[in-house]
């Protein structure tokens, strides 16, 4: 009699995984035909809203197990948890691949040349995109938002938008919204979510004179920094790679740092940046750049 309970149990808990999976599966499935829907509207275009393929993969670079809704125009991923993370017109990124000099340096020219009209406009629609990804379920997250850092002309001819993730004022370094158009026709070519980074694990104990008086020190004669020209300093939400340090490690174990921007020299002329403990003043790694 027990066996046969079990047996039973086990059936029921079978038929429940499978209609909450079925169930979870046609809601992002109506989901998805509502991004496409919205996204239409948005652009202005007529993208196909009929899901015809639904496969889950691994995304090797992030490490993160998706799941993706295909029509004839679009790729739409979700994580486990039902989040939406990246939307691709398939066409359009197939166009910018297989796009020859010509037709670059044609697209390369209409964004040189764009009107400040029509650069307002772009922006107002990726605006309207990128809010396609902000729907936040936990309510512990409902602190978040997201803040604009750049605007950027891309070589193959198309233009993004990035948003920095935001937690209690501070911006996160590694975690983002992007919206990538086509300024030729102002229609969506991509966009995703990157959040990656927990929340930071510690507190701001020390001022910003206590950490650029550490990070001058760090930096002091590498690489002919000219620890005298302060760029920037920010305080902000970074993931210790520990890159000005003997240990190099990425991890995703977030903490409150002042990234302190120089000016350097050498190998190139450019920016180095060093993220330094908003608690206790460690070297937490940073970065640098041409």
């Amino acid at each position: 009699m027990k066996k046969i309970r079990i047996f039973i149990a086990a059936i029921i808990i079978g038929v429940i995984s499978i209609f909450y999976s079925t169930s979870a599966k046609d809601i992002r499935i109506d989901n998805s035909k509502k991004i496409i829907e919205d996204i239409n509207y948005i652009t202005e275009n007529k993208l196909d809203s009929s899901v015809k393929r639904v496969s889950e993969y691994k995304d090797v670079i992030y490490d993160i197990e998706l799941e993706e809704f295909e029509s004839n125009d679009l790729v739409i991923d979700y994580d486990t948890n039902g989040n939406l993370i990246m939307i691709v017109d398939k066409n359009k990124k197939d166009e910018i691949i297989k796009k020859n000099e010509e037709s670059a340096i044609k697209a390369k020219g209409e964004l040189n040349n764009l009107s400040n009209d029509k650069n307002i406009k772009l922006k107002e629609k990726a605006v309207e995109i990128s809010k396609l990804f902000n729907n936040v379920k936990d309510e512990k997250k409902l602190n978040e938002s997201t803040t604009f850092i750049e605007e950027s002309k891309i070589m193959d001819g198309t233009i993004a938008f990035k948003w920095a993730r935001t937690e209690n004022g501070y911006k996160y370094n590694d975690d983002f919204i992007m919206v990538i158009m086509d300024p030729l026709d102002g229609t969506l070519v991509i966009a995703n979510k990157m959040y990656k980074s927990n929340s930071p694990t510690n507190n701001v104990k020390i001022n910003e004179d206590k950490a650029i008086e550490i990070a001058s020190l760090e930096l002091k004669d590498k690489n002919k920094i000219d620890t005298s020209k302060i760029i920037k300093t920010e305080l902000k939400i970074i993931n210790p790679n520990y890159y000005w340090t003997n240990l190099i490690l990425n991890s995703t174990d977030s903490k409150l740092a002042y990234e302190v921007t120089f000016s350097k020299q050498s190998p190139y002329e450019g920016e180095a940046s060093i993220w330094i403990d908003a608690e206790d003043g460690t070297n937490l790694g940073g970065q640098q750049t041409k």
